[in-house]
């Protein structure tokens, strides 16, 4: 709410880009040393946590888990930053899933330098929401040059999570790490089960 009017709306981003960025030093950040509370969790999406250079690496950011769903979420923002020995920095995207991309959000995302990523996502209709929230996916394509193993994790140098009045709710961070390695052809294994492959003869050749 940067106007003070009460209510958190499109007018509050005007003050939000002109001074994104900038630093006051009579106030001081969240230092993500909160080691309880909501989970908050980077889960990989990528299929595999060991994949061949060249591949998509994707992320869901997830809020709450079976155990402890969040409750009384209005907002949440965050700094990523990412290794970039293992990356093309230039694919990374932020992606909002629904429902988080319709009206009732407001969503900020801004790719500050190569190695940093920031964001933030809250509501607009002063009413909070419980339950566990995939609110964003985050995507980028490692570096198909690699030639000796890399881990990949998207690093939290900033979270907050909010309620309808502003107060920071405890949560507890954590990130998954994919392994990009050139050993693997990229190739990628079928699953038995819901997978099939079709072999057909080439006379010409004597080859399947």
């Amino acid at each position: 709410d940067c106007d003070g009017n009460g209510v958190t709306d499109f007018n509050d981003t005007l003050a939000i880009f002109q001074n994104y960025g900038q630093q006051h030093s009579a106030r001081y950040g969240n230092t993500m040393n909160v080691q309880s509370g909501i989970p908050v969790h980077l889960i990989n999406t990528t299929g595999n946590d060991t994949v061949a250079p060249g591949t998509l690496l994707t992320f869901d950011l997830v809020i709450g888990d079976i155990n402890i769903p969040v409750t009384g979420f209005y907002g949440a923002g965050w700094k990523f930053r990412m290794d970039t020995a293992a990356i093309l920095p230039v694919t990374f995207q932020t992606m909002f899933n629904l429902p988080y991309t319709s009206s009732t959000y407001l969503r900020l995302k801004k790719n500050i330098s190569a190695q940093q990523a920031d964001g933030a996502l809250v509501r607009n209709d002063q009413q909070d929401t419980s339950g566990i929230l995939t609110i964003a996916q985050f995507g980028v394509v490692s570096d198909s040059m690699l030639a000796t193993i890399n881990a990949f994790t998207l690093q939290s140098l900033f979270f907050t999570l909010i309620d309808t009045i502003g107060n920071e709710l405890a949560f507890s961070f954590s990130a998954d790490t994919v392994y990009i390695d050139p050993a693997i052809s990229g190739v990628q294994q079928i699953d038995s089960k819901t997978g099939s492959v079709s072999v057909f003869p080439v006379p010409c050749s004597d080859q399947l």
